[in-house]
């Protein structure tokens, strides 16, 4: 099998699966129990806690762990606005993942005030366009790092600078697509709170992580026995966060090869797209390494993605918290019809081989659809 919907999920680096199963094993009590065993489990814990920081040069206290991306968005965006009281607005872009899409559409209905920047047709936002939606009353601006449908980079690092000039209002990056494939520093950047999942880096699913520059910004939404400095209440699964930590060291540790080497054939696949009748390919100014965006342009993408599942060829539409959508939402925000994007995205581990592959299925895929007449 070809497996190029790394963006959807990664297969779990066996590393991190020998480490999650030793750890759940050795470690299994509880880490708030005061005995020994929960005693050495609560170590484990902090190790891990300690090893996740120093790959995301943060302070140990700064790490939250969570069930995923999802839960930590949520945490981020309604811990937030549960802090405040009186007006709240909050900035966030169109172009965000379903977890802080829907979560602030939630909060907008719940008498929230939301400004959504919408992007340009390269899927860019820029400094100026977020510094003129700050109101005298915002607590947030929420960005992603890098889009997961169309790998735009946003310039969180110039964001963050910028508002270092309005102290109260906290900065929130989704990094679950760049974490490991487009750099970026928690200690410089001025970013408040950072989101990172485990399934997206050859971790496991279920794991996660919140980085909160400071406790006093959030309010918790799970209530319990306190545990995560009070923000995440619920029994810490020790194990899952041991391997989080792995995932993310094996990861930023072969960061920099690694991202050359997924550019090459990302640039070789959308080369060879660019040729291909009837396909558009979004070519944005900064892109991550890893995440190629194209659409059909007169075809319905599911029956062609199937087809290339039947050679062992895996690509996608658009996110798969939302493919099952009409059409991409993240397209219709720049301004593109979305309704035949594709998706093709690759991991450290993607071959030369895999790439010529994809490229021999996708020629049968469009012989197979034009004799079956499936052209709209």
């Amino acid at each position: 099998m070809i497996y190029l919907d790394n963006s959807a999920s990664t297969r779990p680096d066996p590393a991190v699966l020998a480490s999650y199963q030793a750890a759940a094993d050795a470690y299994f009590a509880n880490p708030a129990s005061l005995h020994p065993e929960g005693t050495r489990a609560e170590n484990l814990l902090e190790k891990a806690r300690k090893q996740v920081a120093a790959q995301l040069r943060a302070e140990p206290f700064e790490v939250i762990f969570t069930s995923g991306a999802t839960e930590a968005n949520n945490t981020a965006i309604q811990g937030t606005a549960k802090n405040k009281t009186g007006r709240v607005h909050m900035v966030v872009t169109t172009v965000e993942h379903p977890s802080v899409h829907e979560t602030c559409l939630h909060l907008e209905s719940q008498g929230v005030d939301i400004t959504w920047l919408h992007p340009d047709q390269d899927g860019r936002i820029t400094v100026p366009q977020v510094e003129s939606a700050l109101k005298d009353h915002t607590c947030l601006v929420s960005m992603m790092h890098v889009n997961n449908e169309t790998g735009v980079v946003f310039p969180i690092e110039e964001v963050g600078g910028m508002l270092q000039h309005y102290p109260n209002v906290a900065f929130h990056v989704d990094h679950v697509q760049g974490a490991g494939r487009v750099p970026l520093d928690f200690s410089e950047a001025g970013v408040d709170l950072l989101t990172i999942s485990g399934h997206k880096i050859h971790g496991l699913k279920g794991t996660g992580a919140l980085l909160v520059r400071k406790a006093s910004l959030l309010k918790p939404l799970l209530h319990g026995g306190g545990q995560e400095a009070g923000l995440r209440s619920g029994t810490a699964d020790a194990a899952g966060a041991v391997s989080l930590a792995k995932a993310l060291r094996l990861t930023m540790e072969a960061a920099g090869d690694k991202q050359q080497h997924m550019r090459r054939l990302s640039l070789d696949i959308q080369q060879f797209l660019l040729e291909r009748p009837d396909v558009f390919v979004l070519q944005p100014g900064e892109s991550a390494p890893h995440i190629t965006a194209a659409a059909l342009t007169t075809r319905n993408p599911e029956p062609f993605i199937q087809a290339m599942a039947e050679q062992d060829v895996i690509i996608s539409t658009t996110s798969a918290c939302s493919s099952k959508a009409a059409g991409s939402r993240v397209w219709k925000g720049m301004g593109l019809d979305g309704s035949g994007a594709v998706r093709i995205s690759l991991t450290s581990s993607t071959t030369e081989e895999d790439v010529e592959g994809f490229k021999q299925a996708w020629l049968q895929a469009e012989e197979k659809i034009i004799k079956a007449g499936a052209a709209l």
